[in-house]
């Protein structure tokens, strides 16, 4: 019985090497895929109306504004601390995104610096 479960063991290891020798894919195509999703992206992009951005960031805001009103701020210091620090996290995330955007023509354009 013994041998019967080692041999298994073996049989099904080899496979999986195997397996992943194929399924592993090496740099150069890694960054081809990793080129066309930015390509892919970009695509997408030129597709995007400020006013859309706009709506966007402004839901967050007021999801966020919310959020902040409702939670109970008379909790332990740790957890009170803890939620400022995710509030902040929040705010600096939609903060990073908004120089990014700048109004020409109705449509987005990224500055790329």
């Amino acid at each position: 019985m013994r041998t019967r479960t080692a041999v298994f063991t073996g049989v099904a290891a080899i496979v999986a090497v195997v397996a992943a020798i194929f399924v592993i894919k090496k740099g150069p195509q890694l960054k081809e895929d990793l080129l066309e999703k930015v390509d892919a992206l970009k695509a997408k992009i030129k597709d995007v109306e400020v006013s859309d951005v706009k709506e966007a960031i402004h839901a967050k805001l007021v999801e966020l504004k919310a959020d902040i009103k409702a939670f109970d701020w008379e909790k332990p210091k740790k957890e009170v601390e803890k939620k400022f620090y995710e509030f902040k996290k929040q705010i600096r995330s939609v903060k990073k995104h908004l120089p990014l955007a700048e109004e020409g023509d109705g449509e987005l354009a990224v500055r790329v610096d």
